[in-house]
């Protein structure tokens, strides 16, 4: 069987300024419908403690990262706010594992 992935920001009312017992549900219910992977948004670890913290709950909830994403300010603003949104991307993607970042 393919593994099934999850984007639980889809499943967050406020996705844009989740809480982080928001986040937590919205993994816990994709693992519940079967999830294995999940899209990780940059803008969500905060919630759930910072990098280190968001790395290791995911890692004991059971949900693998299967890709990082939600980068915004490439589009939106100056070089270098978008070159550090692009340094926040790859630290993320190297501490989760994700074999993906995806905008």
């Amino acid at each position: 069987m393919t593994e099934v992935g999850m984007c639980p920001a889809t499943i967050i009312a406020d996705f844009m300024n989740p809480s982080g017992d928001a986040v937590r549900a919205a993994v816990e219910v994709s693992l519940r419908a079967g999830a294995t992977a999940a899209s990780t948004w940059t803008l969500h670890i905060p919630a759930l403690g910072g990098l280190a913290a968001a790395a290791k709950w995911l890692n004991s909830s059971g949900m693998r990262t299967g890709c990082v994403e939600a980068a915004a300010n490439w589009a939106n603003t100056d070089q270098a706010a978008a070159q550090q949104e692009g340094r926040q991307m790859a630290e993320a993607a190297a501490a989760l594992e994700a074999p993906l970042i995806m905008a």
